[in-house]
C-alpha cells in the first residue's frame, strides 16, 4: 500500500530515540535532481501550457455559442441549481404536475422511458455543485453566464489539483512536465473539458488525496471536511471518499499515533456518511439521491454480467478512438512507465503503486455499473483519470531523470582529453532512449492537437440549440396564476425553467404516450394556455425516430472503430438559423387565400458579392421566367431583405435560390408582407429545403403552428407569440 515518506529519514545513521516515531511525515522531494528553483519553474511553465491548450478547448465552444455545450446535460444542472432559489422542496406548480404524470404508465416500457427524459429536475445530487453555480451568479447576474465562467476557470483548477499530487508522488520537476503532456490530451466520454458535478469532486479528490500523502495520512481536518464535500457534490465522491480513507490509513500505517487518527477519522466519516444516508432515506422532498438508494441499484448476476460485456465494449471503443493521441505506441508508453517507476527513489515508487493499488478494485468493480441514462464504460471513464495520470506522471519522471543521466554523460564526454574507448551505446544511450521518447511524445502532442481542434468543433456543432431570452419572460408576462404549458421537448422545457417557467404548470407529452390517461385526461384541461414546443427545423431525417437526446451528431470520428455507429448530421436549424451553405434553395408555399405581396428574408452573409434569387419553382435546369428578382446582400450584419413578389408568381410555389460557394450565408426568417414573426406561420407555409448533401436530400417543413400539437389539442385555437431561435411560443385559445 501507499508508504509516506518519513519526516526523520535524513537522520544520522544509527541514531535511535525512545519517542515515537512522527506522525506527520514531511511531503516526498524530488530526490536527486534538479535545484529547488529549476522544479518550480519546470512545475509553472507545465501548468501554464496545460491551462492555456485546455482552456482553449473549453472557452472556444463555450463563447461562441448561446447555450453551453452538451446542452441537454448542462440545462439539466441549471434547473437543479434553479431549484435551490425557487423550490428546494420541488413544491412549485411545473414540478407537481411532472410528478403526477410520472405515476402513469409504468408498465409501458415506451412511456417508462420517456418518464426517464422528462425525469432531469428531480434527482438532487450536486448542492455544492449548485451552490457554487449560485455563489458566481451573484457576480454574473445570470445562471447560464455564472456557468460558462466557472467552466472556463475549470482548466486551471483541475490543473492544480493534477499539479500537487504529481508533484507530491514525483517531484515538481516531473509534476511540470507530465502537466505539458497532458495539455494536448483528450479523455474519453465526459473527458475532462466538461464542467460536470463528477469532475469538480474528482478535483477536490485530488487535492485531498494529494494532502493526505503528503501528510503520511496524519490529515484528519483534510479527510472530514473534504469527505463532506465530496459527498454533496456529486454521488460519485463516495468512491473517493474510500479511495481517500485507504490512502489515509494506508499511509500512516507505520507511524501508531498517525494510525490511530486516521483510522479515528475514516471512522467518523464512516458513521457522518451512514448516519446522513439514513437521514436523507427517511426525507420525502426534494428527491435526493443517497447512498441508500444508489446500493438499492446493485444488479443481479445475470445484469451485471450484461453490464460487464457492455461496459468492456464501451471502454475499447473509447479508447481506441483517442488512443492516438491519448496513449499513442504502447510499448514505448509502457516502457517509459517502467522507466520511470525503475528510476525513481524506491519511497516514492512505493507510493505511487499504493495509489494504483486502491483504484484498481474500483475501476474492475466499475465494470459492473449500468444506468439506464449512462453510455457503456460511463463509471469506468469517471474514476480511472486520476489513476492514468499518476501513471503519466511516471512518464514525466522517465523524462527528467534520462535528461540528467544525458546531461551527465554529455558533461563527462565534454571534459575527456582524450577518445574514449567506450562503446558510442555506453557512452551516449540516456541521450538516444530520451530522444526517442521525446520524439514519440511530440508525435502524440501534435495528433492530439489535431484531436483538440476536431473536438471544439464537436462541442460547437452538437446540439445545436439556441432558446431566445426573451421568450420565457413573454411566457410569464401574459400567463396568470394556475396556467399550465404544454412541453412537447425535454431542452426547451428544461430551459424555461431555468427562466422562472417552473412557477406555472407544466404538462410533458412525448408520443410514445399514445392513449394513457397522460393524453387522454391532461390534455383535455382548459388551463392548458401556452405551448412550448421546437421549431420545425430542429431535425434532420437521418435522426427521426430517435430520443430527443440522441438527435445530435455523435463523437468525433478521431480514429475508426467497428463498434461505433456516429451519427454524422446535425438539426437542420443550427443554433436558431439556417445555413445557406447547406441548400442550393428554399421554396415556400403559403397556403393562404389571400396572395403575399412581399417575401421578406431576415440574413446575413459574410461575402459582400452574396446574391439570392427570387423565382417561380422550377425544373432543375429550366431557365426562369422574366418576374425573377435577384437581390444582393450588401449589409455585414443582420438585415430584412424585401423582395416583391409579382402577380405572376403569386398564388405558386416561389424558390429562393441561395448563393454557391462559401457565401456563409445565415437566415433567421423568412417571412410574408408584415409579419411581426420571423416565420411564414400566418399562411401556413409549407416550406421545402433543396440540401446540398444527397445524404439530407429534400427536407419538408410545415409552418402550421395547429401541427405542432398532440391531436387532443389540434381543435383548440393557437397563435405563435414567438418563433425567435430553436423554439416557439405558442398560445391556445378554448
Amino acid at each position: 500500500m501507499t508508504q509516506p515518506i518519513p519526516a526523520h529519514e535524513s537522520a544520522r545513521p544509527g541514531e535511535t530515540s525512545g519517542r515515537e516515531t512522527p506522525a506527520a511525515p514531511s511531503p516526498p522531494g524530488p530526490g536527486p535532481g534538479p535545484s529547488r528553483r529549476w522544479g518550480w519553474g519546470v512545475l509553472l511553465a507545465g501548468l501554464a501550457l496545460y491551462t492555456l491548450v485546455q482552456g482553449l478547448l473549453v472557452s472556444i465552444p463555450l463563447w461562441t455559442r448561446s447555450l453551453p455545450p452538451e446542452v441537454d446535460d448542462s440545462l439539466a444542472y441549471l434547473v437543479r441549481t434553479r431549484q435551490m432559489e425557487e423550490c428546494f422542496f420541488q413544491d412549485c406548480p411545473a414540478l407537481l404536475d411532472l410528478k403526477e404524470q410520472r405515476q402513469i404508465g409504468l408498465d409501458d416500457p415506451k412511456v417508462v422511458r420517456a418518464h426517464d427524459l422528462s425525469a432531469f429536475p428531480f434527482p438532487i445530487y450536486h448542492p455544492l455543485f449548485s451552490a457554487l453555480i449560485l455563489g458566481a451568479q451573484v457576480f454574473t447576474g445570470d445562471l447560464i453566464t455564472a456557468y460558462k465562467v466557472l467552466w472556463t476557470l475549470s482548466p486551471l483548477f483541475l490543473g492544480i489539483a493534477f499539479a500537487c499530487l504529481l508533484a507530491v508522488l514525483w517531484g515538481r520537476s516531473a509534476a511540470g512536465v507530465t502537466l505539458a503532456l497532458l495539455a494536448f490530451k483528450i479523455f474519453p466520454d465526459t473527458g475532462l473539458h466538461y464542467f460536470t458535478p463528477s469532475n469538480l469532486a474528482m478535483g477536490v479528490a485530488v487535492l485531498m488525496w494529494a494532502r493526505i500523502i503528503a501528510r503520511g495520512g496524519d490529515a484528519p481536518w483534510t479527510l472530514l471536511p473534504g469527505s463532506m464535500a465530496l459527498v454533496l457534490i456529486h454521488p460519485i465522491g463516495v468512491i473517493h471518499v474510500l479511495v481517500a480513507m485507504a490512502l489515509s490509513i494506508s499511509c500512516s500505517w507505520s507511524f501508531p499515533r498517525a494510525r490511530r487518527k486516521a483510522m479515528a477519522a475514516s471512522s467518523t466519516v464512516f458513521c457522518i456518511l451512514g448516519l446522513a444516508a439514513l437521514a436523507a432515506s427517511r426525507a420525502s422532498e426534494p428527491s435526493l439521491v443517497t447512498i441508500h438508494g444508489l446500493l438499492q441499484t446493485i444488479p443481479s448476476l445475470d445484469q451485471a454480467l450484461g453490464s460487464l460485456v457492455s461496459n468492456i465494449a464501451g471502454v475499447v471503443v473509447g479508447i481506441v478512438r483517442l488512443q492516438d493521441s491519448l496513449l499513442g505506441p504502447m510499448g514505448i508508453l509502457m516502457s517509459a512507465m517502467a522507466a520511470g517507476f525503475l528510476l525513481t527513489r524506491d519511497i516514492q515508487a512505493k507510493a505511487a503503486r499504493g495509489f494504483l493499488l486502491v483504484h484498481a478494485p474500483l475501476l474492475s468493480l466499475a465494470l459492473f455499473h449500468s444506468h439506464v441514462t449512462s453510455p457503456m464504460g460511463d463509471l469506468f471513464f469517471r474514476i480511472w483519470i486520476p489513476p492514468l495520470v499518476v501513471l503519466f506522471g511516471a512518464v514525466g519522471q522517465a523524462i527528467i531523470r534520462l535528461a540528467m543521466e544525458a546531461k551527465q554523460c554529455a558533461q563527462g564526454c565534454w571534459s575527456d582529453t582524450e577518445p574514449s574507448l567506450r562503446p558510442i551505446m555506453n557512452r551516449y544511450w540516456p541521450a538516444l532512449v530520451l530522444l526517442m521518447l521525446a520524439g514519440t511524445l511530440a508525435q502524440t502532442a501534435l495528433q492530439g492537437g489535431e484531436h483538440i481542434v476536431a473536438m471544439i468543433q464537436h462541442m460547437r456543432e452538437r446540439q445545436p440549440l439556441a432558446f431566445e431570452p426573451s421568450q420565457p419572460r413573454l411566457l410569464l408576462n401574459h400567463a396568470k396564476t394556475g396556467d399550465r404549458v404544454l412541453h412537447t421537448a425535454i431542452m426547451p422545457m428544461a430551459y424555461y425553467f431555468t427562466q422562472g417557467a417552473m412557477q406555472l404548470g407544466a404538462v410533458f407529452h412525448h408520443p410514445a404516450y399514445g392513449e394513457t390517461s397522460i393524453a387522454s385526461n391532461w390534455l383535455s384541461r382548459a388551463d392548458i394556455r401556452f405551448a412550448v414546443v421546437y421549431h420545425p427545423a430542429v431535425r434532420h431525417p437521418s435522426l427521426d425516430g430517435l430520443d430527443e437526446k440522441d438527435q445530435c451528431l455523435s463523437g468525433p470520428d478521431l480514429r475508426f472503430s467497428p463498434l461505433s455507429s456516429p451519427r454524422r448530421f446535425s438539426t437542420i436549424l443550427k443554433d436558431g438559423h439556417l445555413h445557406g451553405d447547406e441548400f442550393t434553395w428554399i421554396e415556400v408555399q403559403p397556403r393562404g387565400n389571400q396572395a403575399p405581396g412581399r417575401l421578406r428574408v431576415l440574413a446575413k452573409a459574410s461575402s459582400p458579392t452574396a446574391e439570392m434569387t427570387l423565382s417561380e419553382s422550377t425544373p432543375a435546369g429550366a431557365p426562369l421566367s422574366q418576374a425573377s428578382q435577384t437581390v444582393r446582400l450588401s449589409s455585414p450584419g443582420w438585415a430584412w431583405v424585401e423582395l416583391d413578389i409579382p402577380p405572376l408568381l403569386q398564388h405558386q410555389p416561389l424558390r429562393l435560390t441561395l448563393p454557391g460557394g462559401r457565401a456563409e450565408l445565415l437566415i433567421g426568417g423568412i417571412v410574408f408582407d408584415d409579419s411581426p414573426l420571423h416565420w411564414p406561420w400566418e399562411q401556413k407555409t409549407e416550406m421545402t429545403l433543396h440540401a446540398k448533401s444527397p445524404e439530407t436530400g429534400e427536407v419538408k417543413l410545415d409552418f402550421d403552428p395547429a401541427g405542432l400539437l398532440p391531436k387532443p389539442l389540434t381543435a383548440r385555437g393557437v397563435r405563435v407569440l414567438d418563433d425567435r431561435g430553436s423554439s416557439v411560443l405558442l398560445e391556445l385559445t378554448p
